[in-house]
């Protein structure tokens, strides 16, 4: 005889029925506790071991660890800051990579599909909320889907460009708007909270390098180069991973401007 069978004949009414319900679910929960309990402790040791390289004996040097680790993160062109992170990922980005090869590598483990959708989600909803032009948006992701790396680049630093200029406020009287690679540098000179959190910092770091000025196209590309680029004076030809790695720094930008780490209250010109 069943539980449903048994509550039957003692004249069970239908809340009594939601209530068997609810104790199969639990009894099915219980009997995936195992499974449960496997996956924990597989996190566990992992956990675990990330914190085995943490020097908790000179934690008053986190903050120069926390800018040195986001600065060797910035100088390999990745910010480590996802909508799908965890506390977990956030304490394993402490121990910073040690080559590009291996920091592509651990970037790109992230981006299954759910995780692109969503880290595309959260780009597209702050567009839309902030008046950015959501047709650049569209063709970006329209480009990348399709393979067109160069075009999709082209939208993307655009739309960083665009988050930054509408991050600062409209000037009155004689004041300026910058764009990003200007505009960094100035936030950090003006606002200190700036120098203590790590994606701001390997913001920082992935904005100078990639938005910093041509000279007469006479400096190396070493990688992927707004102005090279837009000028059509590059010889790095844009991939698929140039294209995530520009979408996790437009996400960031955004994720900044929206938790006021990066406030702007316009600049006098000089």
């Amino acid at each position: 005889m069943t539980l449903f069978d048994l509550a039957v004949l003692l004249g069970s009414s239908e809340r009594d029925f939601e209530l068997d319900s609810k104790f199969n679910s639990v009894l099915d929960g219980i009997q995936q506790l195992p499974i449960l309990l496997d996956s924990f402790f597989g996190f566990a040791q992992s956990f675990f071991e990330v914190l085995t390289r943490i020097d908790f004996s000179a934690i008053d040097q986190l903050p120069d660890t926390v800018r040195q680790s986001a600065e060797k993160w910035g100088s390999f062109g990745w910010i480590p800051l996802l909508p799908t992170y965890t506390i977990y990922d956030f304490i394993k980005a402490l121990h910073p990579p040690t080559s590009q090869e291996e920091t592509d590598a651990i970037m790109l483990s992230y981006f299954e599909e759910n995780s692109t959708n969503q880290l595309f989600a959260e780009i597209r909803d702050y567009i839309d909320k902030n008046g950015q032009n959501l047709t650049t948006w569209n063709e970006a992701e329209a480009c990348y889907n399709n393979g067109l790396y160069t075009s999709c680049a082209l939208d993307i630093f655009a739309l960083i460009d665009s988050t930054f200029v509408i991050g600062q406020t409209i000037p009155k009287g004689k004041k300026q708007r910058n764009l990003s690679g200007s505009a960094v540098k100035r936030l950090f000179e003006k606002e200190e909270m700036c120098s203590y959190v790590a994606s701001a910092i390997a913001t920082k770091e992935i904005i100078i390098s990639m938005f910093q000025r041509g000279q007469d196209f006479s400096i190396p590309e070493n990688g992927i180069k707004r102005n090279f680029l837009s000028h059509g004076m590059n010889r790095y030809i844009p991939d698929k991973t140039d294209c995530l790695k520009l979408f996790v720094l437009l996400y960031n930008v955004q994720l900044l401007f929206y938790s006021e780490i990066f406030h702007w209250e316009g600049d006098e010109i000089t």
